[in-house]
């Protein structure tokens, strides 16, 4: 790859704008010209798995999510407050930091009356772990899982085809709750 090219996407993926990436990377034209330069860039294969593997690097994966997720749930400002001799409480934010616990405020903010501080919501934190641990389903989810078991019992589609699309795990569950005993593979 060539310097403009790598140059390219370490813009473009600052913001996702390739006419703008375009034209940091040194390209030269008007923005009609960047933009046809962006698309042409962003179709190279070497460019792409650049992309790629960048975005990789950057993107948390499932179990990152839930920790963080749970360290929101979790979450509290008790261990970081100070109070001083006149009863005045301060946030420890240095403390904060050095525990690696800053993302767990979402604003912070200084009025006249002193500072406003917000966590992250624990019980929204909670509500998403419940739905990626499977804890509880959705009126979509229930609403399918009841179709697929109305079809069962009408013999509209075969445990075949629903162990072909959904897999064994979640095959087995439906079969009971339609009532079929026995399945042969």
């Amino acid at each position: 790859m060539t310097p403009k090219q790598i140059v390219f996407v370490a813009e473009y993926l600052k913001d996702f704008n390739a006419t703008r990436a375009a034209r940091c990377a040194g390209y030269k034209g008007n923005d009609v010209t960047l933009a046809s330069v962006g698309y042409e860039n962003l179709r190279k294969p070497q460019i792409k798995a650049l992309i790629n593997k960048e975005l990789k690097q950057k993107a948390m994966g499932p179990d990152e999510v839930l920790a963080r997720l749970a360290d929101h749930a979790r979450g509290s400002a008790a261990d970081f407050l100070d109070v001083d001799k006149y009863g005045f409480t301060s946030l420890n934010l240095g403390r904060m930091k050095s525990e690696g616990k800053l993302h767990l405020v979402k604003k912070y903010k200084t009025t006249r009356q002193g500072i406003e501080i917000e966590l992250y919501d624990a019980q929204a934190a909670l509500v998403h772990l419940g739905k990626g641990h499977g804890l509880w389903i959705d009126k979509d989810t229930a609403d399918w899982r009841r179709e697929i078991i109305e079809l069962l019992r009408a013999e509209k589609i075969t445990p075949e085809q629903v162990r072909a699309e959904v897999g064994d795990e979640l095959a087995t569950e439906l079969f009971k709750s339609a009532g079929i005993s026995s399945v042969t593979d």
